[in-house]
């Protein structure tokens, strides 16, 4: 009985992820698949991404949404999360490449591309200085730089461009002619 009391203030608090890690509702949620160093990530709490990362947490498992926690970290803002995953060595060229991330427009993103997409700064410029693929294009072709460049985030722009950013790449397939996003 204390459990369902508790599985009912979890779901009236919104915590549904904390109750169903697979399923529907799960998948609705993206969050199936999702580890605790996943979970840890996603409410930015670095010490807990230290402690898990400490006993061999792996740092390049992505969830069912194909989604890592390095991704999620540099799109979320979590700069202190971002630096403890890069010290375990988590890949900085692993990207999103699911079905489910190819439905949801995350297929091709990397760490990088989400952090410039998101204005943040401060990581983009720590990824950079790792070694992280300036060059990278998601699915449709689309640069680091191209959303940053639309969303006249001028700081990103800089921090690509000083990097050595290719400007001359424009979005193909089919999908992005629909999406009206090629050749600019």
């Amino acid at each position: 009985m204390v459990a369902d009391q508790d599985d009912l203030i979890n779901a009236a608090s919104g915590w549904q992820d904390r109750i169903v890690p697979f399923g529907k509702r799960a998948e609705n949620n993206k969050i199936a698949g999702s580890t605790p160093l996943t979970d840890a990530t996603k409410y930015n709490h670095s010490e807990c991404v230290k402690r898990l990362l400490v006993h061999h947490a792996n740092p390049n498992h992505k969830n069912h949404s194909s989604i890592s926690a390095l991704i999620l970290a540099a799109k979320l803002g979590y700069f202190e999360c971002v630096k403890l995953l890069v010290q375990a060595r988590a890949d900085l060229k692993l990207s999103s490449s699911s079905s489910v991330a190819l439905r949801l427009n995350l297929c091709g993103q990397t760490s990088l591309f989400c952090a410039a997409r998101e204005d943040r700064t401060d990581i983009v410029k720590y990824l950079l200085d790792d070694e992280a693929n300036r060059h990278v294009r998601n699915h449709y072709g689309v640069s680091a730089l191209c959303i940053p460049l639309q969303k006249g985030i001028l700081q990103v722009v800089e921090l690509l461009l000083n990097d050595g950013t290719t400007t001359h790449v424009a979005p193909f397939d089919s999908q992005a002619d629909e999406l009206n996003i090629t050749g600019f």
